[in-house]
């Protein structure tokens, strides 16, 4: 019975990890060939199970048959891995795919009705089988162990061709498999043939080898990029253990020590006690044996989120440039330990880099550089696993880790995220201090050329005329590529490229957003530099006022909701008609809606319409983070964002108020707000009801 316990583990466990990677990583060949040898393992463990309870003779033989069913197609199994893996190789051949395939099922029909086969089975006085072979089961075990072995050494030549990370995956893979097979041919098939069949049934056992390698391979050298599912399966495991051992110890402490019986009242209190005590810590544990099977596994959960937020949160606060490539690099180190990273600003580094052809923006992984590279010679020198150069000057490095245990998918993938971030606000840092250096050098020479005053503000206006050229210039040319990334994802969501994963399409639906902001972004800077350039038209048209605000709040109701925050509206029933220019007028109203939900962390925005024969007020109020009385006369200034608003909306452009505005002024109107920090801040839009003299010319011209 323990031999039948043990064995069934075996089987258990390696059909669990051969499904995992058949339904984990379903694209590359060489899992469904393991899933295969993970079957046949199982299919060579049932009759194997079942010979202890076989009530005769004949049955034993029958089962005893059953068990080299499996076995069988080892060697085809075998080599559909061998010649997939890694997924690079091309060393398929269809002629020995066809051999072993017709092989393996005239060795079916051998070991389950040849003659010469098993023969016959007798019981010792000790109460052991004995199994009498004939020579057909010689032939089968050369055809077997032959295969075999043939196929290890092709596996062995493949290990000293690779190089890299798949080198260290193959020499875990070739152990296992090396010692499982040696271990099954030895117990199942040479001993029995010199009649000691005591250690078939243990057999299996052997297999545990190739469990413990392929799993080794899988947690630590990323083999089918699945380490990270393995180790959630774990922690569900662990967890599971957990309770029931909880469950257990009350148990046994209610049942053998207070002597309750299982409906007793005062048992039911105790188990509720507990129950409650599990509840409220419940965030806790499972922290905790995350954090415990991660140690164990090196496969830690990475919080790229809260990463992210310190970054942003970094880049609202005027640091030098060494100070916050030191703070990041705290970041990254305190959320990740075993990342070591580092980060500098050094130009001979830099130098360095550029000799050695490393690019920038280019994610170079020791493990998967070919060691005849100038980048693998060096990074293997510096004992660096990881490289990437984020600008010129400043790469991001990290070191390799110790045992040769690779960087998981998880790590890389949280690695390209925080360099893409370190790229923007880098970027970002860039162009502050060259507008830093630009207005104190422009400071400068304006104090020192105060005499020709006339001058030097000609020369101003020529600078600003220059950048808001060079803004709407640039902001034209960016329409074009955007235009194109947005056709070819709504393509490629859409399926007319072809068919996309479904994993993919929220990365998908999240780049399109962020295309969708980026447009937004570039549209508000084409309407500064239009009203820069006083070259701001007002098309007006008889408008009901009453339906722009309606379809303005409906358009932004969802992101409200989505957000925990209720939107209500306080509208007329009857219509208000004004002479506006909808468009323009529209995208204000929709501006502040969109400023008040995006400021509001909880509560709600209250959109509300009033008209009088003078005049028509448009208000939207918040119960948001609110304007400091200090800072109110920048608010409507262009690129103006306050220091409470970086945090809540780091990337947020400072336009939208100033181009609001505008719009306003350009209808005789006008717009103010009310406000108080904590408390939330009511903005309003007044709209005259017939339009002054001097405003109406200015737009008769413009038509």
């Amino acid at each position: 019975m323990i031999a039948v316990a043990v064995i069934s583990v075996v089987g258990i466990l390696n059909l669990f990890l051969g499904l995992t990677t058949l339904l984990r990583a379903r694209k590359e060949p060489a899992s469904f060939f393991y899933f295969l040898i993970s079957l046949i393992t199982v299919l060579w463990i049932v009759p194997l199970s079942f010979l202890e309870f076989s009530p005769t003779d004949a049955h034993r033989v029958m089962l005893a048959r059953f068990a080299f069913i499996g076995p069988t197609f080892l060697p085809l199994s075998l080599y559909g891995f061998i010649s997939n893996f890694p997924s690079t190789s091309k060393n398929y051949k269809q002629s020995i795919f066809m051999f072993f395939a017709l092989a393996g099922f005239i060795f079916l029909n051998v070991a389950l009705l040849g003659n010469a086969f098993i023969t016959g089975v007798t019981r010792t006085s000790g109460g052991q089988y004995v199994y009498s072979y004939g020579y057909q089961y010689t032939i089968y075990f050369i055809y077997l162990a032959g295969g075999i072995f043939y196929l290890l050494g092709s596996m062995y030549k493949r290990f000293r061709k690779s190089q890299g990370l798949d080198q260290l995956r193959l020499k875990y893979l070739l152990t296992g498999f090396g010692l499982s097979a040696a271990g099954a041919l030895l117990t199942n098939m040479v001993l029995p043939m010199l009649g000691l069949d005591i250690f078939a049934t243990f057999g299996p056992v052997s297999t545990l080898f190739l469990f413990y390698f392929t799993t080794q391979a899988i947690l630590y050298h990323r083999l089918f990029d699945i380490g990270t599912f393995v180790s959630k399966i774990m922690e569900v495991v662990v967890l599971s253990a957990f309770f029931y051992l909880v469950i257990f110890l009350i148990r046994s402490f209610e049942i053998r020590i207070l002597n309750l019986s299982f409906y007793d009242p005062l048992n039911i209190f105790i188990d509720l006690v507990f129950a409650l005590i599990v509840a409220v810590n419940i965030k806790g544990i499972q922290k905790t044996i995350g954090t415990f099977v991660g140690s164990i596994l090196a496969a830690e959960k990475i919080k790229v989120e809260e990463i992210s937020r310190q970054i942003d949160l970094l880049r609202t606060q005027d640091l030098p440039l060494q100070e916050f490539l030191k703070r990041a690099v705290e970041i990254i180190t305190n959320e990740v330990p075993k990342l070591r990273a580092f980060m500098v600003n050094d130009s001979e580094l830099s130098e360095v880099l550029q000799k050695n052809s490393f690019l920038v923006g280019k994610l170079y992984l020791l493990q998967e550089l070919q060691p005849t590279t100038k980048q693998h010679t060096y990074m293997n020198q510096a004992g660096y696993g990881i490289l990437v150069r984020i600008s010129d000057d400043i790469p991001l490095i990290m070191y390799e880790k110790s045992g040769q245990i690779a960087y998981t998918k998880q790590e890389i993938d949280a690695v390209s995220f925080i360099v893409e971030k370190l790229k923007v606000t880098l970027a970002e840092r860039t162009l502050l201090e060259q507008t830093n250096n630009f207005n104190s050098i422009l400071q400068k020479k304006v104090t020192q050329q105060t005499k020709k005053l006339v001058n030097a503000n000609a020369k101003l206006r020529e600078l600003d005329k220059a950048k808001s050229d060079f803004i709407s210039m640039a902001s034209h040319q960016l329409r074009t590529p955007i235009s194109v990334i947005r056709g070819y994802l709504s393509m490629i969501m859409s399926g007319d490229l072809g068919q996309v994963p479904s994993e993919l399409l929220s990365s998908l639906e999240r780049v399109l957003r962020n295309t969708d902001q980026l447009n937004n972004i570039v549209e508000d800077i084409l309407n500064a530099s239009r009203i820069e350039q006083a070259r701001l038209v007002i098309n007006r048209t008889d408008t009901d006022v009453l339906q722009l605000v309606k379809n303005a709040a409906i358009e932004l109701h969802k992101k409200a909701s989505d957000k925990g925050l209720l939107l209500e509206t306080n509208l007329p029933k009857r219509k208000v008609l004004l002479s506006i220019d909808q468009t323009k007028v529209f995208e204000a109203v929709l501006n502040l809606i969109d400023n008040a939900i995006a400021y509001t962390p909880k509560g709600s925005v209250t959109v509300s319409l009033s008209s009088d024969d003078q005049r028509v007020l448009i208000s939207v109020a918040d119960t948001g983070i609110g304007i400091p009385p200090e800072k109110a006369d920048h608010i409507f200034k262009r690129f103006s964002r306050l220091d409470n608003a970086k945090l809540v909306r780091p990337d947020g452009t400072g336009i939208g108020l100033f181009i609001a505005k505008k719009v306003v002024d350009a209808h005789g109107g006008k717009v103010w707000f009310t406000s108080k920090v904590g408390e939330g801040t009511t903005f309003f839009i007044q709209l005259p009801q017939k339009l002054p003299q001097q405003t109406a010319a200015k737009s008769s011209k413009r038509r």
